[in-house]
């Protein structure tokens, strides 16, 4: 702020009555703070349109101080000041257009009120607390053993700040003597042991005062007790109670207690049903609802717009939609809040009210523990609840376990809690979608879930990249929204009878899932190679019963650089995880008529048998461990390529011809798909492929295994040549989920170093 500003300021307010109740230093930070909030509201909207990024890039510095310090009384009042700054009148009208749209957007997200930052607020002589008001001193319990001082990921004091926005100045102003209150009551509904007499203070500031109340209580001695109340979820206020911890971690700080009354989230709970009573009949015959990202439907959805419902405080609505064959659907939005297991509750007596509704779709921003690209959409494979039950995702393939979990706030996510998520098979984490699915999953619906990748909350040196361009608290709205058509539009497709927009290519390919294309090929191999004789149907039986209780290895073999540098990364990715996350050039090791085929470059290739495949791949390997692979992993007999081979052979064609012809290309790639085996049906199918592949060697080779023991499978599969699978995993593995790594003698430091640092075991490569 310059110091004329600062002049003027200090003049306004002190010329204001005493009776405001704060000291002048508090009073400029509030006023300057708020001006900031509604500033950078504003920004995040510019940044969404590149008509009216200009006006943003030309906003004066202290733009914020110079709103702070002219007449505005009120917060509205100082929204408009703060607005009138942006520069868009030199924009051409398309820009002036795009710049008064964001500022609007702006002010509907925001709500600044015609109320002034403070004021004094009568306080009830008379409090009335309900009967089982649950007091929690030093916090609540379900946030006890989150630790927001040892969180590690990117700018955790930033995006504390910018939630908590002017609150800071407030709680930057408190002492040991003071104290802090969060309950989801109002003053006159707490006891007078906990929130006293004296002179009280509504505070109506920007951010941090949507879907809460804060009060601020001077008494006896000069005693200040901060209310953050009225919250309208349960989760919503574990959140600020870990962003207010994460503020004050380190300082001398005031006592922080949890007053709730759980009957008092009711309301909140059942503002959709509340929506619908106020406008009877808008809502009857749906057949779906979706939550988040409202506008992308908006735009991607517009020539499906029916009307739109909303509440008698124009916060909650619903947008009705009805795309060709897919019934009539409404898109929920809410302006203030629907955080945590406030949306689930909502959905959950809107669903019993409405009959109809068959499926919820809920979209949303959250982390990644898995490396991913920054603000793509990711579908989780299932829901982890709160009760541990795992919910799946109607959106997702079910061929790759991927969790979803959800916390109270990004708060929790410390190291440790990122270390036992990893142990549960989380790749994603909200804060929102687990309170859902549970709140759902007993009602007999189709749930969808889908996540936009916002953050990185494990520390890997692999995200670094990503994190030098966005974090929590800084984000680029104009890419985070710019994917979301994809999204909207895949729901459109897949609501029309088109395979669901997470399945993998290849399912999308195939039209059926690969556990279904599995099953189909395990029978047509049966039939294919029935009968078969006593001796292979011994060999049969004996091979089933042992891949069952010994079964193979996936093996990933590469060069010792390779490694080195997927142990540097802590992360094993995929050709185009290379490219998309550390953009570096990459020259893949496989054809691109495969990637044509299904998108190989978005996979990991191992060998998956009992040895650790073709040694021209290098000499190193990264073993994955059983569950792992079990859980992520689809293999096929031979690559692709080596269908084409065998129908171009067939066809008398080269493969450069083979793979321009049509009628070539379908053949090999039905072939292909006839090869494809899910770890549930491996065991059987790999018993059929080793006796369908003796068939072909001398009968000498049949003979070995009838006469070896059990333990000797192993080494004639290897002798043999046969037995063995091409494994798959989708885009990426963790260094969680190795089980060895081998290497060559003497081991090379980039591979034992880093090895060691992670506690995997080294073996030499043979």
């Amino acid at each position: 702020m310059t110091r004329s500003l600062l002049f003027f300021l200090l003049l306004h307010l002190a010329a204001a009555p005493a009776a405001l109740g704060l000291d002048h230093t508090l009073a400029v930070r509030l006023r300057e703070l708020s001006a900031e909030a509604f500033l950078d509201a504003i920004a995040y909207e510019l940044r969404k349109d590149p008509a009216a990024r200009p006006a943003l890039d030309a906003l004066p510095r202290g733009a914020a101080a110079a709103a702070a310090a002219g007449p505005a009384s009120t917060q509205a009042a100082l929204f408009d000041a703060a607005a009138a700054l942006v520069p868009a009148a030199a924009l051409p009208p398309e820009g002036r257009a795009a710049a008064a749209r964001a500022i609007g957007e702006a002010r509907a997200y925001i709500a600044p009120p015609d109320l002034p930052a403070w004021q004094e607020s009568p306080l009830p002589e008379k409090r009335t607390p309900p009967p089982g008001l649950a007091v929690h001193r030093g916090g609540a319990p379900e946030t006890a053993a989150a630790d927001p001082a040892s969180l590690r990921w990117k700018d955790a004091d930033g995006y504390a700040a910018s939630r908590l926005g002017p609150l800071t100045a407030v709680l930057d102003a408190l002492g040991p003597r003071d104290r802090i209150v969060l309950s989801n009551l109002p003053p006159e509904r707490l006891p007078l042991n906990l929130f006293g007499r004296g002179r009280l203070l509504a505070l109506n500031l920007p951010v941090s005062g949507y879907a809460k109340r804060l009060w601020l209580l001077e008494g006896a001695g000069g005693r200040r007790t901060l209310l953050l109340g009225s919250f309208q979820g349960a989760s919503f206020l574990r959140h600020f109670e870990l962003l207010i911890k994460r503020r004050c971690a380190g300082k001398n700080a005031p006592s922080l207690t949890v007053a709730e009354h759980r009957a008092a989230y009711e309301p909140y709970y059942r503002a959709l049903t509340a929506l619908r009573a106020a406008n009877p009949g808008a809502l009857d015959g749906l057949e779906g609802l979706a939550a988040g990202y409202a506008e992308s439907f908006r735009v991607y959805w517009s020539s499906y717009s029916l009307s739109s419902a909303s509440d008698a405080a124009g916060d909650w609505r619903v947008d009705l939609y009805r795309p060709p064959g897919a019934g009539l659907w409404g898109v929920v939005s809410a302006r203030s809040s629907y955080y945590g297991e406030t949306l689930g509750m909502n959905l959950r007596y809107l669903v019993e009210e409405s009959t109809g509704i068959r499926t919820v779709l809920i979209a949303g921003s959250g982390g990644s523990l898995d490396p991913r690209p920054l603000y793509s959409m990711t579908y989780p494979s299932h829901v982890i609840a709160a009760d541990g039950s795992t919910v799946p995702n109607a959106l997702a393939s079910q061929a790759d376990y991927t969790a979803h979990v959800s916390v109270h706030s990004p708060l929790e996510e410390t190291p440790a809690w990122t270390a036992a998520a990893l142990r549960r098979g989380a790749g994603t984490v909200d804060v929102e979608m687990a309170q859902a699915a549970a709140a759902l999953s007993g009602l007999g619906l189709r749930l969808g879930f889908a996540v936009l990748v916002t953050d990185f909350p494990a520390e890997r040196p692999v995200f670094a990249r990503a994190l030098e361009r966005a974090s929590l608290a800084r984000q680029d709205p104009a890419l985070k929204y710019g994917g979301l058509a994809g999204y909207a539009n895949g729901v459109e497709e897949w609501l029309r009878g088109g395979p669901p927009p997470g399945w993998q290519p290849i399912e999308k390919r195939l039209g059926r899932t690969l556990a279904e294309q599995s099953a189909l090929n395990l029978r047509g191999a049966e039939a294919r190679l029935a009968p078969f004789s006593p001796a292979e149907q011994r060999l049969l039986e004996r091979l089933e019963k042992y891949f069952t209780a010994s079964p193979p290895s996936f093996s990933v073999r590469m060069s010792t650089a390779r490694a080195a540098r997927a142990l540097e990364d802590e992360a094993l990715l995929s050709t185009g995880l290379v490219a998309a996350l550390k953009g570096n050039t990459v020259t893949p090791f496989t054809p691109g008529y495969e990637e044509e085929a299904y998108g190989a470059y978005d996979y990991i290739f191992g060998t998956l048998s009992y040895w650790d495949g073709p040694e021209r791949y290098g000499p190193a390997v990264l073993r994955l461990g059983r569950d792992a692979w079990r859980r992520r992993a689809w293999a096929t007999r031979r690559s692709a390529m080596r269908a084409l081979a065998v129908e171009a052979e067939e066809a008398g064609l080269d493969l450069e011809a083979a793979a321009a012809d049509a009628g070539t290309v379908e053949k090999a790639g039905a072939r292909f798909a006839s090869w494809i085996v899910v770890p549930r049906d491996l065991p059987e199918a790999l018993a059929l492929q080793v006796t369908e592949e003796l068939r072909a060697l001398p009968p000498a080779a049949a003979a070995d295994f009838a006469a070896a023991p059990d333990e000797e499978i192993p080494a004639l599969i290897a002798r043999h040549d046969v037995g063995w699978l091409e494994g798959k995993i989708w885009k990426s593995a963790r260094m969680e989920e190795l089980e060895l790594v081998k290497a060559p003698l003497p081991y090379p430091a980039g591979i034992s170093v880093p090895a060691a640092r992670l506690g995997l075991r080294l073996v030499p490569a043979k």
